[in-house]
């Protein structure tokens, strides 16, 4: 699997939503680290997972609150997407895990599908917060 990084790319312009964004890409590079490169105990890829849906779900209610404040017009869109992602897409991916007992193919699967959908939803959905400058 390739490196997660973050990119100056993904930046939004805005600090505290980056840095959560920065921080989000360094938990899904550790997991990727700890169990599919050097296949850590599942207890390691068991937390960072835990670590990182409380994270995403810290950074979503912040980000919401950020574009309340700001008065962002497309704010109860952009929720729906945090809202699938948050009831549908993250429950969906850790029933998967814990059926599959941590196997490597289902974290690769997990890190593939939160990595796409956290670039794709910062170039998309959060530029759009502040019209796509930097």
């Amino acid at each position: 699997m390739q490196q997660i990084q973050w990119q100056n790319r993904f930046s939004i312009g805005v600090e505290m939503i980056d840095q959560a964004h920065h921080r989000l890409f360094s938990i899904v590079q550790k997991i990727m680290d700890l169990y599919v490169e050097r296949h850590e105990n599942k207890f390691a890829c068991v937390e960072g997972i835990k670590y990182f849906k409380a994270y995403a779900l810290k950074h979503f209610a912040e980000e919401e609150a950020y574009m309340r404040e700001i008065g962002y017009p497309g704010y109860l869109a952009h929720k729906k997407h945090h809202d699938r992602m948050k009831y549908e897409t993250l429950p969906e991916l850790e029933r998967l895990l814990y059926e599959s007992d941590f196997s490597t193919e289902m974290v690769q699967r997990f890190i593939g599908v939160c990595t796409g959908w956290l670039t794709g939803h910062i170039i998309i959905e959060d530029r759009a917060i502040t019209g796509g400058r930097t």
